[in-house]
């Protein structure tokens, strides 16, 4: 399709439908990229934090919230896969809820999503920063270069809205690369912490008794891992940018849901294995990297530090590159400014919706990391109740939609996730108000 004439072309919102479509994106991506998009999104350095978060208030059991909440995202998964496949544009969730239902609806979801995204964002920067501090302090130069952790933040968010900026290749190249070391890190710790665990069998708790916090723990749990599980609306941004993505989409999607539910039972498994519940529990951030040191003296903790570092690298990157697909197709719909709706004519990249939601990336990244969790995992479980409902919607209004799915039993799925979203976010409210205020407000 033409290119448009200037940099800054903006979308007439009262031009038809195919017109709109004129300003595209370039199409780059394969399976592998877009599964790396999704998984580095999941995997990212979440697992760093909830980890001790999760361990905390459900014990052990935090093992079963994890299966719990993959469980649930995994039927979202199913239906992010079916409209995304049919559906290519970017926008992902906001997209579908706005061809669903009316402007205002579609302007919540859009709303909705590239908050989550930006907050989520800043949780990655704060994890990361935390990271490269714990380097710098222990190699002495924290004494005679005292830096902020704030602004290895802003200097990190920096350079990955400059990546993002450079265009969709570099981004999901970046992406690839930084998530297949991670996968690699991670498999590395499970096997030592595994045999470490049975050689050395910790002096606290491992996993008896199980439901030692109760099973409405482990509800409120499976509510704070949703932060952990939003990959695959990430994966759904990218559909415009994917080759052949009626049967990539689907498979990125589904790929990355269960590549990074193995990948967290795996962890966090062999972590309460190798040093007790409660230690892992206790030691916040960087629980996972005293096990690392525990199971790998010599070596350990800066392994899990080189895991940490580039699972913030590779969410932060991942999380960007979505939150200004929101940015863009809301612009280019004139549901937020139409200047966001515009595409760099050399770069092809949404440059507007980029820099702008870096700006706001950087401004959230002074929350605390528990309530920027939290508040990200319920704005993520509003975004996918109204993803499921735009499908049984769009199943009955939409001709291309109903003609892929024209039984009726294709609605069990998003009703099933709906309740199960509703029944987690209920719980999660509970944790903290601080992020319930956040989210409502």
């Amino acid at each position: 399709m033409a290119a448009p004439e200037s940099e800054t072309a903006p979308i007439d919102e009262h031009r038809p439908r195919k017109r709109a479509l004129e300003i595209t994106l370039r199409r780059d991506l394969n399976l592998f990229d877009t599964t790396m998009i999704g998984v580095g999104t999941m995997i990212g350095a979440s697992i760093f934090s909830l980890a001790a978060i999760t361990t905390g208030i459900a014990g052990p059991a935090a093992l079963l919230s994890i299966v719990i909440a993959g469980s649930i995202c995994f039927l979202t998964a199913t239906t992010y896969a079916r409209l995304g496949g049919l559906l290519q544009e970017a926008g992902g969730g906001y997209l579908w809820v706005r061809l669903a239902f009316k402007r205002h609806a579609g302007f919540t979801a859009g709303w909705i999503s590239w908050f989550g995204h930006t907050i989520a964002c800043s949780f990655y920067i704060v994890i990361l920063a935390g990271g490269i501090q714990f380097l710098i302090d222990v190699a002495g130069w924290g004494q005679t270069f005292p830096i902020p952790r704030q602004a290895i933040a802003v200097g990190v968010a920096l350079l990955f809205i400059w990546i993002n900026d450079r265009g969709t290749v570099l981004t999901a190249k970046a992406e690839g690369v930084v998530t297949m070391i991670q996968i690699a890190i991670f498999g590395a710790f499970g096997a030592a912490a595994f045999f470490f665990g049975q050689s050395h069998p910790p002096s606290g708790a491992t996993f008896d008794p199980f439901l030692d916090k109760g099973a409405g723990a482990v509800i409120v749990a499976a509510g704070v891992l949703a932060i952990a599980f939003e990959g695959y609306e990430v994966v759904a941004q990218s559909a415009e940018e994917t080759k052949n993505p009626e049967r990539t989409i689907p498979k990125a999607i589904y790929l990355s849901v269960g590549i990074v539910t193995g990948l967290y039972l795996l962890l966090m498994g062999t972590a309460i294995l190798a040093e007790g519940w409660q230690t892992l529990a206790g030691d916040g951030e960087l629980a996972l990297i005293k096990a690392g040191e525990l199971v790998l003296p010599v070596a350990g903790g800066f392994v899990l530090v080189g895991a940490l570092i580039a699972g913030a690298v590779s969410a932060l990157n991942a999380t960007i590159f979505s939150a200004s697909r929101v940015a863009f197709a809301m612009g280019r719909d004139g549901t937020l400014p139409k200047a966001f709706g515009t595409i760099h004519r050399s770069k092809r990249t949404p440059h507007v919706a980029i820099r702008t939601s870096g700006a706001a990336i950087v401004a959230m990244s002074f929350l605390p990391l528990t309530v920027i969790a939290a508040a990200a995992g319920m704005m993520f479980l509003l975004l996918f109740i109204m993803v499921n409902a735009a499908f049984l919607r769009l199943r009955r209004t939409d001709p291309k939609v109903r003609a892929r799915f024209p039984s009726a039993k294709s609605d069990i799925v998003p009703v099933v996730a709906i309740a199960g979203k509703v029944f987690i976010l209920a719980a999660l409210a509970t944790y903290s108000l601080v992020a319930l205020a956040i989210a409502i407000a």
